[in-house]
């Protein structure tokens, strides 16, 4: 679930399979008792669906049917859902096992690990021998992984315990799936404090279908956070996959601190930027007191306020502006900062970007990054012969 744009309800739990119906999945919302009590309440809210391992003779239904039940009344929608082939077996791929945006990018959930799962497949499809296997995994900056994860769903659990928060996953031929960690454990290490992971499999047949499973957490706020991991083995050629993940829009402070500029082109001798910061009050209300930041690149110096002051104390510690917000910020609203920089210092062909920060309930989010870069005002003109174009008379610059 994502993309919840209200704050009348959260998520409260899934049942997969639905206890009143085994082919169906159930999602429990609940509403917010203190809002609008005792009346009618509207939000929207997204749902996506993956099945990356579809094995000859799946059937799936050609409708799926969408109900909605609340206070007594239900209502559904009817959707078809059609299945396609493509792609060839490789012996190793790197799946997000969660939502995903309508451009397949992955949804971070902000606040609970259980929902932001990674499986690194290794002869997913039982097509591979492979030898001296090892998978390496970079955990990207602003993600860790959970150290005491949940089980997923539809995994046979008895061998539940995890590695440092890393679980291996066997595909049965039947597609079934269990948990054997334990026959795997000497092979996973996992440095918490770089969040790299290495899993040495040694020799893999083709009946050895493995998943290797973690949750993160989302420790800082990026715009997004490209996770690449590598599988070397004897047989085949480095094999390297990626995947790409953001916070979920309804969580993604990108939306509560934003960030203009008025230029995106500095020409010629033009050396005034001029920045807007913009705070938005959209989870809650904002205390007076609450700080963020804005760090300068070196090629730029500070000049001075335009608007804002009205609404935030502004200091300066070296390259990093520091803006205090003088009052409440209630939830709907919002308050804006202006000030002007000089780049004098950006030579031609040079880009310079910023970005501003804010630090909410213990956790660090960046804004969205703006970028200007530097071109040169010159023309040249050439004053050529009627009759020979290839006979200069005079040229010059302006």
């Amino acid at each position: 679930m994502s993309n919840i744009h209200s704050d009348a309800f959260t998520f409260d739990h899934v049942e997969n399979p639905a206890s009143d119906d085994p082919n169906s999945i159930a999602v429990y919302v609940k509403p917010d008792a203190s809002y609008n009590e005792g009346g009618a309440w509207s939000a929207s809210f997204q749902l996506s669906f993956q099945a990356p391992l579809l094995r000859p003779g799946t059937e799936i239904s050609p409708e799926q049917t969408f109900e909605v039940t609340y206070n007594g009344k239900s209502d559904s929608q009817t959707l078809r859902v059609e299945a396609s082939e493509g792609g060839k077996p490789t012996p190793f791929e790197k799946w997000w096992k969660s939502a995903v945006d309508s451009n397949g990018i992955g949804i971070l959930d902000e606040r609970d690990s259980r929902y932001n799962i990674f499986h690194l497949a290794v002869n997913a499809y039982g097509d591979f021998e492979l030898g001296d296997v090892t998978v390496t995994d970079q955990i990207p900056d602003g993600l860790s992984v959970e150290q005491t994860p949940v089980t997923t769903p539809n995994i046979e659990a008895s061998d539940f315990a995890a590695v440092k928060g890393i679980r291996i996953v066997k595909i049965a031929a039947d597609g079934s799936r269990k948990y054997v960690t334990s026959q795997y454990r000497d092979a996973i290490l996992f440095d918490e404090a770089t969040q790299r992971l290495e899993v040495n499999f040694k020799n893999l047949t083709k009946t050895d279908c493995l998943l290797i499973e973690y949750r993160v957490n989302m420790d800082t706020n990026k715009e997004i956070y490209k996770n690449t991991a590598t599988m070397q083995s004897t047989n085949v050629e480095d094999i390297s996959a990626s995947v790409l993940v953001r916070p979920d829009s309804n969580t993604n402070f990108n939306k509560v601190l934003t960030k203009s500029v008025d230029k995106k082109l500095l020409i010629g001798d033009d050396n005034t930027l001029i920045y807007t910061l913009t705070l938005r009050s959209i989870t809650g209300t904002i205390k007076a007191g609450q700080v963020f930041t804005d760090t300068l690149d070196n090629r730029l110096q500070y000049r001075n306020m335009l608007a804002g002051t009205d609404l935030f104390d502004v200091t300066l510690a070296g390259q990093t502006m520091i803006f205090t917000a003088k009052k409440d910020i209630a939830l709907g609203e919002k308050g804006e900062v202006t000030f002007k920089v000089d780049a004098k210092n950006l030579p031609v062909g040079e880009t310079v970007t910023n970005k501003s920060e804010i630090k909410l309930d213990d956790k660090q989010y960046d804004s969205n990054t703006v970028t200007t870069k530097r071109v040169s005002n010159g023309l040249l003109i050439r004053k050529v012969d009627q009759e020979d174009s290839s006979k200069f008379f005079s040229w010059g610059n302006i």
